[in-house]
């Protein structure tokens, strides 16, 4: 990104500052004739989220206590509407600039004063249109959608209660949700540890790391690392997340005794601690339990966990115990605070694919040389000297080899035994040397003096991620950070594997991402990354993100199939095309109605917290002249059809024997309706209340309702949430963690030995007859399954006892072989079905002539899981092009490995090719010398990972290797 002209000639001005001279700009003069005159202003660059949120509840508030102040605009009756600009006194009032005119008036400037003015609602949009500098249109369209995603605004320009919480806690937006949503569900200890992780910049991380500008790292480095990789791995616990791995760290520090200040220094690990990065943390956790100590009702029992922990933080002794919720129940919660940002993904491993990304001949070297996949790993572009002189140094090699195209493999000893989903500690270090330098070569030590430039080895089960995109055009190649413990994730793919229909795969959610730019290729790396579950095929984590109110085009289509012997309406859903790819569940866990009624009730509750406005008489109140307590929440009057003159939401009542309806009339008057369940009737007693004076409700049966508190105190902020709607979202929650638990400790891919009638593919929507507010495409809105069941029934009815199929019959069955033997590891995947016509499939989802014999038959569905390993656009490396060829091998390597064919077929012959020759042209057939190139020093064979381009220029009679190239260095 260039900068400004005006940044341009303030340095030309400091570095002549002491000395005339001339500056030279060294960039073509395009660039310069391009470049903008001056730098954007803030509100441009800057996340406008917070700000939009600040704007709409300035806005709100003004509606609330109509004013005029300048910049505001009024309409003068008779006249026309026009904008505040300044106070001309108290004989003229307010100068005021006609914008829009009746018939007959022209505009011009005049005088009025208030009494005969008045003021015009004014929206979050207007408010920053104010600024100096007001941001582009479609910058605020977009921060108000994504306020909408995240719960914060109940209407199009009034925030919500978890909005308004928002604002009062010092994080963005995203994360004072999870605070929010935390502390609903009784774990605001455990959401503020999380908050404050994630706050961290420029990553999730609280560990030194070694980093000098000129890309080496010493002895000292060297052991820091390796001590950092350890920790990282201890403290993550097999959770696979990186705010939980601070999580922990935070919790072993309170247990210690807490305490700010510097270090942790009474934990072991102190000495491995960023302390910027610490202190950073753990003020931001004060910050944050002191600002939901204060939004938070003070009776609570979370208050009280809080003020425990805020004692724990400031070293005091004597506390109690704080409770700590489990990994599982706090990575549900991240899915349900984070996943409406967009920042989702699908990993896996490409060894599913037969020989793609080099697995079959790593594989086959691997047991050649009797050793394990999970502890060997493969060294791509360089020597077997190299990598075999780095290694060790760092762990114990059982045994190294290259095979004939020049690749490098080597297998360790390892106390750890590794399995099939992570890699041992010593090789989770060698993928990570060269992690401080953001994976580009790194001169590392060897022993004594000597060093090595290398680049990081690659393991060929380590898994690909893919991100869906904000246009839901598909899905786009992200890449995990190399500190997140998600790097080291791999998967060693069983024979089974590659044959059932519901092949190995692993979600994610991440609290966002980052350009980084490498070799001019732009991609995207996910920060805050935790794992959900997957001992169930994906089914836990599909539900979970389904519950957030994913996806957002906020429809999809599954293959959903009624279950014999049981219910009429009951069905399984099997598979769900999401994202414009497949993703197949295990046949023994597929996602029942129970579920998805499961995952509504969860949709319903969180919909109906996220509509609880932020409103002035929200909140406890106490009957005065009685213990009684009233609860007052404020909600969308539209969403209960009163439309007409209720902008400023009804309140509804709770807490006694009747529940009640205050309609406003006015700006301190409300009428009252009873409401039961035969619906809204006017109460038999009292018609209308009124609030006289601020802070007091008197009713038209003489009774008076007092607030608990001051209208200035920030306490009132979650107490306009009722206890009912709280508690209703928290059994929600608990009902959905209880059935995302995995179910079964059974091998994956097992059969369970249960018949099953065909499916058929089944349009998902969400339901429009459901209870909504004014916000158009809200993601909460409950998933229609009346719609479903109704289809599903029909489609049983045509189904008969010749059509179950038996258990383990049919394509894509999981019962398969489950030895370890590799011996089919070549076996190709069947791919040739996973292009699929978007708009034909809904056509066919939508078709209600489902059955045996008629014009959609489920014998003749196709329906297979994607190829999630392989990316739709990759970008060569070499060339830097995007939309060009790739092998099938070439798409599942590592994305900084990748090469189009044009640039494989360029290496081939340029090897090979005598120097002076022309490349051949474009579609003309390669000839190449039968005899291999060798070196001319040494005979060893010469290929593209030890030949240099410099010595490819030169006759094969006189090319030399890498390594003979860096002897004769060093002995000259």
């Amino acid at each position: 990104e260039w900068c400004s002209g005006a940044s341009l000639r303030q340095r030309r001005g400091r570095t002549g500052r002491t000395n005339p001279g001339v500056c030279v700009r060294l960039f073509p003069k395009h660039v310069m004739d391009e470049i903008a005159d001056f730098d954007d202003s803030g509100v441009e660059r800057a996340p406008l989220v917070r700000t939009t949120l600040m704007a709409a509840h300035l806005a709100q508030t003004l509606n609330d206590r109509p004013v005029v102040r300048a910049g505001l605009a009024v309409e003068l009756p008779g006249r026309g509407i026009g904008r505040v600009a300044f106070w001309a006194g108290p004989l003229l009032g307010w100068h005021i600039s006609l914008v829009e005119a009746e018939e007959g008036t022209s505009l011009q400037n005049i005088t009025s004063i208030e009494d005969q003015m008045q003021l015009v609602p004014v929206d979050a949009a207007q408010m920053l249109a104010l600024l100096p500098t007001p941001p582009r249109e479609d910058r605020v369209k977009a921060a108000l959608a994504e306020l909408r995603d995240l719960g914060a605004m109940a209407t199009d320009q009034v925030p919500s209660v978890l909005g308004a919480a928002c604002l009062k806690l010092p994080v963005d937006v995203p994360f004072g949700r999870l605070v929010v949503l935390g502390w609903a569900m009784n774990c605001p200890c455990d959401a503020a540890i999380l908050a404050s992780a994630l706050s961290l910049l420029p990553s999730c991380d609280v560990l030194r790391t070694p980093f000098n500008a000129f890309g080496e790292l010493s002895a000292d480095d060297m052991k820091l690392l390796r001590k950092t990789v350890e920790l990282r791995k201890i403290a993550d616990g097999g959770n696979f997340s990186e705010p939980l791995t601070i999580h922990r760290l935070c919790r072993q520090w309170l247990d210690t005794g807490g305490g700010l200040g510097g270090s942790p220094n009474k934990v072991q690990w102190w000495r491995l601690v960023h302390q910027r990065l610490w202190t950073q943390f753990t003020e931001k956790l004060v910050e944050i339990v002191e600002s939901l100590i204060r939004i938070a009702p003070a009776s609570s029992q979370s208050t009280v966990q809080l003020a425990a922990m805020l004692q724990r933080i400031r070293g005091v002794r004597g506390v109690p115990d704080l409770h700590w919720s489990d990994p599982p129940r706090l990575a549900a919660l991240l899915a349900w605070a984070l996943a409406p940002l967009g920042f989702v993904a699908v990993g896996q491993t490409p060894a599913l694919y037969g020989s793609a990304g080099g697995y079959s001949s790593f594989a086959k070297v691997v047991d050649k040389n009797g050793g394990s996949v999970a502890n060997s790993i493969c060294w791509p572009q360089e020597t077997l000297t190299v990598a075999r002189e780095v290694a060790e140094v760092h762990c114990r090699l059982q045994w190294a080899a290259q095979d004939v195209d020049g690749e490098t493999y080597l297998g360790i000893e390892s106390e750890e035994r590794g399995d099939r989903i992570a890699m041992p500690e010593p090789l989770e270090f060698l993928c990570r040397i060269c992690g401080p330098f953001n994976g580009k070569k790194t001169y590392v030590p060897t022993g004594g003096v000597r060093r090595q430039r290398i680049r990081p080895p690659r393991h060929p089960c380590r898994l690909n991620w893919y991100m869906p995109r904000r246009d839901g055009a598909g899905m786009k190649e992200v890449q995990v950070s190399w500190k997140s413990q998600a790097e080291t994730l791999i998967h060693v793919p069983r024979p089974r594997d590659r044959t059932t229909r519901c092949r190995p795969k692993r979600l994610l959610v991440a609290s966002g991402g980052e350009w980084h730019t490498s070799g001019g290729r732009r991609s995207v790396v996910l920060r805050g990354i935790t794992l959900l579950p997957a001992d169930d095929g994906g089914r836990s984590a599909v539900l979970q993100l389904l519950a957030a109110g994913l996806p957002r085009e906020r429809k999809f289509v599954a293959l959903a199939a009624p279950v014999p012997q049981s219910s009429a309406d009951d069905f399984e859903v099997r598979a769900l095309r999401l994202w414009r790819r497949t993703l197949f569940l295990s046949r023994k866990d597929p996602i029942t109605r129970s579920d998805l009624h499961s995952v509504n009730n969860f949709r319903s509750s969180l919909d109906q917290l996220q509509q609880r406005r932020a409103h002035r008489l929200a909140g406890t109140w106490q009957v005065i002249g009685s213990d009684e307590v009233r609860y007052m929440e404020c909600v969308d009057a539209s969403a209960h059809g009163r439309s007409a003159g209720c902008d400023e939401g009804a309140l509804f009542v709770s807490g006694g024997s009747v529940s009640l309806w205050l309609w406003p009339e006015s700006h301190a008057k409300w009428s009252v309706e009873t409401a039961g369940e035969a619906g809204l009737t006017s109460h038999a007693q009292v018609s209308a209340v009124e609030e006289d004076p601020p802070g007091v409700l008197r009713w038209s049966d003489g009774s008076r309702w007092e607030r608990q508190h001051a209208l200035d105190s920030e306490e009132v902020v979650l107490q306009a949430l009722s206890p009912q709607i709280v508690q209703s979202f928290c059994d929600a929650a608990e009902e959905v963690l209880s059935i995302t638990t995995a179910r079964s400790n059974a091998v994956p891919g097992d059969d369970d030995g249960v018949r099953r009638w065909p499916g058929r593919l089944i349009p998902v929507y969400q339901d429009g007859n459901a209870h909504a507010s004014s916000l158009p495409g809200r993601s909460l809105v409950p998933l229609n399954l009346s719609s479903m069941e109704s289809q599903l029934k029909v489609f049983a009815s045509r189904l008969s006892e010749a059509d179950i199929e038996e258990a383990g019959t049919g394509s894509g069955s999981d019962a398969e072989d489950d030895s370890d033997d590799d011996a089919d590891a070549d076996c190709p995947v069947d791919v040739a079905q996973e292009r699929v016509n978007e708009e034909y499939m809904w056509r066919v989802a939508q078709e209600s002539d489902w059955g045996p014999g008629l014009r959609c038959d489920p014998r003749d569905l196709c329906f297979v899981e994607s190829a999630l390993a392989m990316p739709t656009n990759a970008v060569c490396v070499k060339c830097e092009q995007e939309g060009k060829m790739f092998s099938k091998a070439q798409l599942s390597r590592h994305p900084e490995d990748r090469f189009c064919q044009d640039c494989v077929r360029t290496s081939l012959v340029s090897v090979s090719q005598p120097a002076g020759e022309l490349p051949p042209a474009k579609g003309a057939v390669v000839q190449t010398t039968s005899a291999p190139v060798v070196c001319s020093a040494c005979g060893v064979q010469l290929t593209r990972q030890n030949l240099s381009d410099s010595q490819k220029k030169k006759t094969p009679s006189r090319r030399r290797c890498n390594d003979c190239v860096k002897a004769d260095a060093t002995a000259s």
